[in-house]
């Protein structure tokens, strides 16, 4: 099910869907090494854009679970209806795309890595005889994507002068209180792992977000949030889980990384996150750490940034749309080179023999 509210598409199905990557501030920022690390088998799939590297990601995923088998999704920024890796986490073996913009070559290469190369199934003559064209899409996209991340930046530079505005007006000495109190009624200590599980991304389709947190959880709890200090409860979450002793699945923001936008504490089955679509059992209101009178006295300064931080996301989103326009174009003269009756046969084999 998708659900749209300001101006964020929320996607829910009760999968563990993530992102291995983010369009940031700061640029493109991988996570692949931090994700798919101490596998018992890492797969890379080397091949072009339209090769089919998603669609075998998800039919790898599909016919493992249904064997009954476990699997985490993790989509492309970019485009977010495709797949740049799984984990079949039963089985302790992760399939990825490895290919720009994240290009992963293997670390223990046969121990533990193997690169599928799915260049083996075009045919080079046809992609040779659109040379050309193929270099001029590439480059011209590589210029979109330096348009959309200048204005990420510049968004990222407004929504810190927003915090920076607020962050004088926040009862830090309440808040930690608060979310001490929280952590320390879970009854649990030394509890779960640590790990990297982003659940949003700006993508050329606009900001996505998966509910993998709240699906998974027993008890969750939403961070309403209408002054934007919402990544300050996440950060005082953070830092009482680990005065707790609890390990936690944590979500950077997509635009400003060193923040949070999302917290799972993983030995209390608990969620925090700031959608509260998928209902909660409890409400975290930021009104109450804010001085709102501090805040009334910087009330018209605060809508002067917000207008154009809008205004600077939705020319940031513009660009990635042509981007991803440019892009399809790419994945048709890839499709148009692909034998993928031969390749459907390796898949079959290889899918065989792995699980």
């Amino acid at each position: 099910m998708i659900i749209k509210q300001i101006g964020v598409v929320y996607i829910t199905d009760n999968k563990e869907r993530y992102f291995a990557a983010v369009n940031s501030g700061r640029g493109f920022i991988g996570y692949f090494d931090k994700i798919f690390t101490g596998l018992g088998k890492l797969y890379i799939i080397k091949g072009g854009s339209g090769t089919g590297k998603s669609s075998f990601l998800k039919k790898a995923a599909r016919r493992h679970v249904s064997r009954g088998g476990k699997a985490e999704y993790f989509h492309c920024s970019a485009d977010p209806d495709s797949l740049d890796g799984i984990i079949l986490t039963d089985i302790s073996t992760g399939i990825i795309d490895g290919t720009a913009p994240h290009t992963t070559d293997p670390v223990y290469p046969g121990a533990v890595d193997e690169i599928i190369n799915f260049g083996s199934f075009w045919n080079s003559a046809v992609l040779e005889e659109r040379r050309d064209e193929i270099i001029r899409i590439v480059d011209e996209k590589k210029e979109l994507y330096k348009r959309a991340y200048a204005y990420l930046s510049a968004a990222a530079v407004l929504e810190n002068n927003a915090f920076n505005i607020l962050s004088g007006c926040i009862l830090t000495d309440k808040l930690c209180r608060t979310t001490d109190r929280i952590m320390k009624n879970f009854r649990v200590r030394n509890g779960g792992q640590n790990r990297l599980r982003p659940t949003s991304a700006i993508s050329t389709r606009g900001r996505r977000y998966f509910d993998s947190y709240e699906s998974r959880a027993g008890i969750r709890y939403a961070v309403r949030d209408r002054y934007g200090i919402s990544h300050a409860v996440f950060s005082a979450l953070r830092q009482s889980a680990v005065k707790a002793g609890l390990g936690c699945d944590i979500s950077p923001d997509p635009l400003i990384p060193e923040r949070l936008n999302g917290l799972f504490v993983n030995a209390a089955g608990a969620s925090f996150t700031s959608s509260g679509d998928a209902g909660y059992d409890h409400l975290i209101n930021t009104d109450r750490f804010i001085d709102k009178t501090a805040v009334t006295a910087n009330k018209r300064e605060l809508k002067s940034v917000r207008k154009q931080y809008d205004e600077t996301m939705r020319s940031a989103y513009s660009v990635l749309a042509k981007a991803q326009s440019l892009h399809s174009v790419l994945e048709e003269i890839y499709i148009s080179s692909m034998d993928f009756s031969a390749l459907d046969e390796f898949e079959d084999d290889f899918l065989n023999r792995i699980l």
